[in-house]
């Protein structure tokens, strides 16, 4: 019985690295292009209250759904299963 030879090189075409910038957050700050608060410059300050207040109803809808279920739950326990 022959041991198979070991063969490193699967034809696999690997791509070249050199020429890659790191992503911006593991970059130096002074040598960084990119501007993270450049994006939310741009907006209209209406837009953004707006972008806001939905984020705000969502999490008070979410809130009350949460705090809907465990009232139920506690008058569950109170009147059904502990009595």
């Amino acid at each position: 019985m022959t041991k198979k030879p070991y063969i490193d090189d699967e034809g696999l075409q690997i791509a070249d690295m050199s020429r890659l910038k790191r992503p911006w957050p593991f970059a130096n700050s002074h040598h960084c292009e990119h501007n993270p608060s450049s994006k939310i410059n741009n907006k209209e300050p209406l837009d953004t209250r707006l972008i806001l207040w939905s984020a705000f109803k969502a999490s008070l809808l979410i809130g009350l759904l949460f705090s809907g279920i465990f009232f139920l739950f506690i008058l569950f326990c109170q009147f059904i299963w502990l009595k």
